[in-house]
């Protein structure tokens, strides 16, 4: 067994407007843990960034919490650990932040035990955690990953190559949205009318990012199953929305359950993230932007 490890994770965003759970795509902004085995049955766990003043430091954590899951499954007793966590992914905003601590604590853990689960096995216990595949998925493989869960627990994900990725403008509000109630903001059934919308923007979506067509781009990234139903609990989303595609902007979407927008867009990016940012702060918001690139390693041990 290993006496210390380090992960690094990257932020995911969900969706990407039509792929409801079911795309995901790994951007270039990143959390890391440090875990190492002590003899001491107690644990010592060291926080900085995001969530240094809310999250747990005992065995709720949730990097913990995988970490023990990942232990069970092979069968292992552990005492201790020694964990540092360098949060770099804000809180409750859909960028993968809970997939991206399960996924570092499953990883730390089979590296401490020697490696006795591959990847297959490792998503589907961040599957069974996360409760849904699409952020695990890009955040244990990286770049672009459509994927689901079959009714027995099974979990099928496929990476794709990104032709000529356009930049991912990300405006980041100061606005927390828990994803237990973006979730209890959906509706029961939707309309076959809005199902097929969907089903053919998801297809044209993941055509358009593979070939880099960008007037496909500019028609996928439409929804009718989320964003109309979570906008409820943020009003100001549509407007952003505009904003970006009228500075520019081929599209813009929730990321993941929100409250982050992503917009896709080629140089020059400013105009878009200044719309954007104007826009949320004219709805009586604060909140910052960053542009990002395509993750295309996943979590790595470093």
């Amino acid at each position: 067994m290993s006496q210390q490890v380090r992960v690094r994770v990257p932020a995911t965003t969900a969706n990407l407007g039509p792929g409801f759970d079911a795309l995901g795509l790994a951007l270039r902004l990143y959390n890391v843990v440090e875990m190492q085995r002590r003899d001491e049955p107690d644990d010592i766990i060291v926080l900085t960034g995001e969530g240094e003043t809310t999250l747990p430091r005992d065995a709720t954590n949730i990097v913990v919490q995988a970490a023990d899951v990942l232990f069970r499954e092979v069968g292992l007793r552990r005492a201790g650990l020694q964990v540092q966590l360098i949060n770099n992914l804000p809180l409750s905003r859909g960028l993968g932040s809970s997939a991206a601590a399960r996924v570092a604590g499953l990883m730390a853990a089979n590296e401490l035990a020697g490696r006795p689960l591959n990847q297959a096995a490792l998503l589907r216990l961040a599957t069974q955690l996360e409760g849904h595949p699409d952020n695990a998925a890009a955040a244990l493989l990286g770049g672009l990953v459509s994927s689901c869960l079959d009714e027995d627990g099974s979990v099928h994900a496929v990476k794709l190559t990104v032709s000529h990725p356009p930049r991912f403008i990300v405006l980041i509000p100061d606005i927390e949205v828990a994803t237990h109630a973006a979730r209890d903001a959906l509706p029961h059934s939707v309309s076959l009318r809005d199902a097929v919308f969907n089903v053919s923007r998801a297809c044209l979506l993941v055509s358009a990012l593979v070939t880099g067509d960008r007037a496909a781009l500019r028609a996928a990234l439409r929804d009718r199953l989320h964003q109309p139903y979570r906008s409820r609990l943020m009003p100001w989303l549509d407007a952003v929305i505009a904003a970006a595609i009228d500075a520019g902007a081929y599209g813009a979407v929730l990321s993941g359950a929100g409250s982050s927008v992503l917009a896709m867009a080629d140089e020059p990016t400013a105009d878009i993230a200044n719309a954007m940012l104007q826009t949320l702060r004219a709805a009586g918001h604060h909140g910052s932007v960053r542009t990002l690139e395509i993750d295309e390693e996943g979590a790595v041990i470093e």
